[in-house]
Formats: C-alpha cells, sequence, structure tokens
C-alpha cells in the first residue's frame, strides 16, 4: 500500500524545510508567493492531505459536525439531513451522521461516539422530548449544541418547526369542512413529545369541541404499515371518525392504502391529511392534503446558530435562544367536506 504524503515528503522534494512547507498550505502571507506556488504544485502531484486529527488537536476544532436523526427511513429527515450537510459544506464543516431508531439509549451512544470524536457541534432530533438530560450534559461541558425539535425547554439552543400550530392548522382546515370526529394516527406522546396533539386539541377547544381520546391511535412508529394498522383501528370503532390527521405523510399514505382496500373513498367518505409535505405526498392518488415546511431554511438557520456558538467559543449562553420556523397547510384533493 502507497504510503501517505508527508510534510517531510514534501520538504525533502522542493527543498524548504517543513516549517515553510506548513506555513504555506495554510496559505501564510509570511511564505513568497513563488514558494508558495512551488511548495503547492509538490503537494498536488504527491496528493497530499493534511492529518486532520493533528490540526484537530492544534487548533482545538476538527472542523466536523455531528448529527443525530430519529430515523433515516422518512424522507423529510432525509432531506433535511442532506439540507444540513449542504449548509455546513458552505463553511468548511464536515457532517457525521448517526441514526438513533427511536432508541435514547442509541441516541446516547451516539452523542458519546461524537463527543469522543472530537466534533465541534452537535445537532440533534431528539428521540425523547422530555429526556434530554444527557443532550444538555455535552452542552455543558463543553459541546455547542442546537435541537433540531421540540425545543421548548429553555436549558439549551433550538431551531424547529413548530409542530404545534402545524397540526392546529390541519385540525382547523378539517373542522372548517365541517368535520367534528377527526381521528389522530401519533407516535410521538409515547415518546415525550405532545406538540402535534397538542395542536389538535388547540383547534377542538377553540371549536367547543370535547376531546374523544379513542380517536387517538398511538403507533409503534409513524411508517406506512403503522398508518395501515392504525386506520383499521379507527375504521374499528362504534363511531370511526369521518377524517384522519396522521404525524406524518407515510402514515398518511398507509392509512389510505387501508382504507381503499376497505372500499373507503378519500375524501367521498373520509378525508386525510399528512405532515411533512414529502416528495411522494403531491404524487399519491389522491395527492394528499399536508402540513409543510422549508427544510432548507430550517437547517440554514440550524446551521447559522450553531456555528454562532462555535465561533463564540461558548458552548452555554446566558440567554438562550428558542426558534419555531412556521409550516403551513398544502391543501390538496385528499381533504373534503364529509359524506351527507
Amino acid at each position: 500500500m502507497k504510503k501517505r504524503a508527508r510534510l517531510k515528503d514534501i520538504a525533502e522534494l522542493t527543498g524548504f524545510s517543513t516549517n515553510t512547507v506548513s506555513l504555506a498550505l495554510h496559505h501564510s502571507p509570511l511564505v513568497a508567493a513563488e514558494t508558495s506556488a512551488a511548495i503547492w504544485t509538490v503537494a498536488r502531484q504527491l496528493k497530499y492531505r493534511p492529518n486532520q486529527l493533528a490540526r484537530s488537536l492544534v487548533n482545538q476544532q476538527s472542523k466536523t459536525i455531528g448529527l443525530v436523526l430519529t430515523n433515516i427511513q422518512n424522507p423529510i429527515l432525509t432531506r433535511a439531513a442532506e439540507a444540513i450537510q449542504k449548509a455546513l459544506l458552505g463553511h468548511r464543516y464536515a457532517t457525521l451522521f448517526a441514526t438513533s431508531n427511536h432508541s435514547l439509549e442509541q441516541e446516547k451512544l451516539a452523542i458519546e461516539t461524537f463527543l469522543g470524536r472530537q466534533v465541534d457541534g452537535l445537532l440533534v432530533y431528539p428521540t425523547h422530548h422530555g429526556e434530554i438530560a444527557h443532550i444538555v450534559e455535552a452542552q455543558e461541558q463543553g459541546t455547542p449544541v442546537v435541537l433540531l425539535s421540540g425545543g421548548r425547554d429553555a436549558s439549551i439552543d433550538a431551531v424547529a418547526i413548530d409542530s404545534r400550530v402545524g397540526a392546529q392548522r390541519a385540525t382547523e382546515h378539517l373542522l372548517s369542512l365541517g368535520h367534528r370526529r377527526i381521528g389522530v394516527i401519533d407516535i410521538a406522546p409515547a415518546l415525550g413529545n405532545f406538540e402535534k396533539q397538542d395542536g389538535y386539541r388547540d383547534a377542538l377547544k377553540a371549536h367547543g369541541i370535547a376531546l374523544d381520546r379513542e380517536l387517538i391511535v398511538e403507533a409503534g412508529r409513524t411508517g406506512l404499515g403503522e398508518g395501515y394498522a392504525a386506520a383499521g383501528v379507527l375504521l374499528g370503532l362504534g363511531a370511526p371518525p369521518t377524517a384522519i390527521l396522521a404525524a406524518n405523510d407515510l402514515a398518511a399514505i398507509g392509512a389510505i392504502h387501508r382504507l381503499d382496500e376497505m372500499g373507503i373513498s378519500v375524501p367521498k367518505d373520509m378525508s386525510v391529511v399528512g405532515f411533512d409535505n414529502i416528495d411522494l405526498a403531491a404524487h399519491v392518488r389522491p395527492p394528499l392534503t399536508t402540513v409543510s415546511y422549508d427544510a432548507d431554511l430550517l437547517a440554514s438557520r440550524a446551521v447559522e446558530r450553531l456555528l454562532r456558538l462555535i465561533e463564540a467559543d461558548v458552548a452555554v449562553e446566558t440567554q438562550h435562544q428558542v426558534e419555531f420556523v412556521e409550516p403551513e397547510l398544502i391543501v390538496r384533493n385528499s381533504t373534503a367536506r364529509p359524506k351527507g
């Protein structure tokens, strides 16, 4: 195996000292332009790559950020991860990825691993919004952290979609069409994440409608299969709903599949609303009404906040910033007035 080129190799071929070579490769103004050009020519010929670990020990920065996702199979998280990676790359930071799979233990392990790799900061979709002590601890020990969901806890910075407002708007839309029994397919409360159900409750309360807990199905996860199964539970009620609000688009699409199998037409017999506006949402039949938000905006704001903490060389500020990206409702063909 060919050995990796070192500063010493470049110095031997150019006749300059290793110190001069190092300064040139760091674009130091102390090195003459001709000297720097000669050194860079040899460095490229040798395909020299700097030792990032050694550089991080000297500069106290690794130029890497750890990103913890809850579920890589969710298209909206994949889109967000891509946007975050792109935003960080624009600032010459690399991104390390990990997925918790909705497991608090896996999330803790991922964060410990990232800290062991000396990342400069963490961006985290927390598995459990009520169990973030380990994330706060990482912050208090000197690693800047920004949460990407939840975030109403004032002890940590966050840039997140306002899921409560999104769910409220989706429910308001169904209520405006005349629906009064609205089923919910959700996973979050089991993990301490109540934002979407809170928005649903807010809308019902504003219209003087009592909460019926049997209309809320808390699935193990919110994917196609879980949406399919949860729709069956809702349809098996003595008084089934006339509309369904799903915690994400995959669950909504799974629910539509189950409804279709049972001969229930969407939206003629049942309205369905999703959440996230994934690419597939506009192409299912019928096209899905859903809550949408700007993943690129969320990524850029979160990265800006994290880099501000890193550049200020402070993980914990006196005043934490919690910013919510406001969602919008995209009305398509999966919702209509209730039958009859």
